[in-house]
């Protein structure tokens, strides 16, 4: 086990937490009609899951995801946050484990989207009520394709240095 290669994972995914919360807090954008609000958070899960894999995406997801709700506000969306962000680290992580092709990366783009959008769907009709929960669906799709693309292209260009 080398002990500098864990620290030095250990330390990119709490300043890759913090730097992600960061983000997500500077571009925010409120959805009045949920209380809830869409910002760049799936970038770094994504980031950090194509780095490091699934079990690093599925800890950067639930800890930003959690933390984001806490520093936002938002406490009942908190445990949702850190189940559907965490979920979303873990699956693209493994849905790219073994190759980073472009028909894989397609997938777990695919499949993180529907982890979210469906997730805060059920989470937010919970809270609320479906017809909330629907307004909100579109922009939660959108965030994570975005946020899932924001995290290819960080990765294509900070691959070789990270690592």
């Amino acid at each position: 086990m080398d002990t500098t290669a864990n620290v030095k994972k250990i330390t990119v995914v709490g300043v890759m937490t913090a730097l992600n919360i960061v983000i997500a807090r500077v571009f925010l954008i409120p959805v009045p009609m949920t209380k809830g609000f869409l910002n760049l958070c799936d970038a770094g899960i994504v980031l950090i899951a194509l780095l490091y894999g699934a079990n690093y995406g599925g800890l950067v997801g639930a800890l930003s995801g959690f933390l984001l709700d806490l520093l936002a506000g938002a406490p009942q969306y908190m445990l949702f946050s850190l189940v559907i962000h965490g979920f979303e680290g873990w699956v693209f992580g493994k849905v790219i484990e073994k190759e980073k092709t472009p028909g894989r990366l397609v997938l777990a783009v695919v499949l993180a989207t529907i982890i979210v959008s469906c997730g805060y769907l059920a989470c937010e009709t919970f809270l609320f009520k479906f017809s909330t929960a629907i307004i909100g669906f579109p922009m939660n799709i959108l965030q994570a394709i975005v946020g899932s693309l924001v995290g290819i292209v960080l990765y294509s260009q900070l691959r070789k240095v990270i690592h």
